[in-house]
């Protein structure tokens, strides 16, 4: 099974929690790494590797005030690997934070919830 993994937070890279034992992952903070694609790489290999033994229900928490472009791909990417264990009978729950007056993050989160089988929540905060 995939082990727990935790990546601190920079001025530009969220923190992340990544719990296989409980089925929770946590991103929060800005995230517009240099490289996305490496930044993100250990995670989204640790996933996969969730997806092939996952718990029967995911929650996700994405709490970014930023992302750039990269970062959008990546999470996609993870959303999607995620998808797969829906198809299982698992359920992927992702609670998405963002600012009342953020609309970009707003839709970002809408983006993915059409994009996806995820059930998504949409959580605003002041």
């Amino acid at each position: 099974m995939a082990s727990r993994f935790t990546i601190k937070p920079t001025s530009n890279s969220p923190y992340i929690e990544f719990d296989p034992e409980i089925g929770s992952l946590t991103i929060v903070g800005q995230s517009h790494p240099e490289d996305p694609q490496e930044f993100y790489k250990e995670l989204v290999d640790i996933v996969e590797e969730y997806c092939q033994n996952p718990k029967l229900h995911t929650k996700v928490i994405v709490d970014l005030e930023y992302m750039n472009t990269g970062t959008s791909r990546v999470i996609y990417n993870v959303f999607r690997k995620l998808e797969t264990i829906v198809d299982g009978n698992c359920e992927v729950e992702v609670h998405w934070r963002y600012e009342d007056d953020d609309e970009d993050m707003l839709d970002a989160g809408q983006i993915f919830s059409e994009l996806t089988k995820l059930k998504f929540i949409m959580i605003g905060v002041n």
